[in-house]
């Protein structure tokens, strides 16, 4: 039922993660009709991990995204989370990865699947926050150690530089017409919810849209 559920869902909203940019500002609209909310795995500064969620739960949305995973540890604590909340609202488990291969941890994406492929709490599961040069490879591995709806959302290219607190240009930058090409390969090797994570725009996403709207 719950799979079910996302998969209606997500035939009629596309939900993308934009982070504060630098870059020329478009006014983002607010979808109509389906909502959803992150839980960052760094959300629990002002509240414990249970607290986002039950304040998130009360606000009433369509779908909760816990993303930019780590681990199999922190993948596991989501599931207890869900299952100790008692919470029915559709939720996806998104991991990154700095590799193109494995989680950040150096964990398998076969290990941190292990928990999520047991759990009914998890409608979803996927890739956000990675480059996107690494994401087809990991679409293709992620189907063979699960059969959860897979979803991608990564972010621009650009590498963030710690001691200059900056984003920094790279040659797997991708720009909106690249993005275009990513998008129809990622979804025929599998993935059925596609967006943008750090340093996209509201017209990376257009561009994505139109594209798999053109090519069915």
């Amino acid at each position: 039922m719950i799979l079910s559920s996302f998969m209606k869902f997500v035939c009629k909203i596309v939900i993308t993660i934009i982070l504060p940019s630098k870059k020329k500002k478009e006014p983002l609209h607010q979808p109509k009709g389906k909502h959803a909310v992150e839980l960052p795995n760094y959300c629990a500064g002002l509240f414990t991990r249970s607290g986002c969620l039950k304040v998130l739960v009360n606000a009433g949305p369509d779908l909760i995204a816990f993303e930019t995973i780590p681990n199999k540890l922190e993948a596991q604590a989501c599931v207890e989370l869900l299952e100790e909340e008692n919470v029915n609202i559709p939720s996806w488990i998104c991991f990154s990865s700095v590799d193109g291969v494995n989680a950040p941890s150096g964990e398998s994406f076969q290990e941190c699947l292990e928990v999520l492929n047991k759990s009914d709490k998890v409608a979803a599961v996927g890739i956000n926050c990675a480059p996107p040069h690494f994401v087809q490879s990991l679409i293709q591995t992620l189907k063979k150690v699960t059969d959860k709806v897979i979803i991608v959302y990564p972010n621009s290219g650009e590498i963030w530089d710690g001691i200059a607190k900056k984003w920094m240009p790279s040659s797997k930058c991708s720009a909106d017409d690249n993005f275009q090409a990513y998008a129809v390969r990622w979804r025929d090797a599998g993935a059925k919810l596609i967006g943008g994570c750090c340093r996209t725009t509201p017209s990376t996403i257009r561009s994505i849209s139109k594209v798999l709207k053109e090519k069915h």
